[in-house]
């Protein structure tokens, strides 16, 4: 069974941190600049305290007229999903999926952001698994047995 830390080291490249007092522009800039959709806001802690994506600050900017050097934390989406590099992947798709989530920080023990996996990742892994079983149970029925 696939679990998120296999998929740990893609994510952790896709991590992006920004504090909760940075400004809004500085998170659009790192959106920008990223294959990421999510960027995850950290407290002075260094605990997870909220996602912005990029539809929060298109909303925030183009329908709530909110301005550029406006603090993150007023943009930033505090109900957190966030899963564990334990987890098991059909948990976290599951999860995703009944929430419509693209992404979901992974977070370690203490609520530090680990990285960002992205359920095209989660999605990739688990069809990538169910084909390796599918040609093992083909092999078992042709008589060829485990390889």
């Amino acid at each position: 069974m696939a679990s998120v830390n296999d998929l740990l080291p893609i994510a952790a490249q896709d991590l992006r941190i920004i504090e909760k007092n940075e400004k809004i522009a500085t998170a659009s800039d790192l959106l920008s600049t990223s294959r990421n959709r999510m960027i995850v806001v950290c407290g002075a802690d260094k605990k997870v305290a909220g996602v912005i994506t990029r539809g929060d600050i298109l909303r925030g900017v183009y329908h709530e007229n909110t301005k550029p050097d406006t603090h993150c934390n007023s943009l930033m989406c505090v109900d957190v999903h966030s899963c564990r590099p334990t987890d098991d992947l059909n948990d976290v798709w599951s999860k995703m999926s009944s929430k419509n989530l693209n992404a979901m920080p992974i977070v370690n023990d203490e609520g530090s952001p680990l990285g960002v996996l992205s359920s095209k990742c989660v999605l990739v892994k688990l069809l990538a698994e169910a084909k390796q079983e599918d040609e093992l149970m083909r092999h078992y029925i042709e008589g060829m047995g485990y390889r």
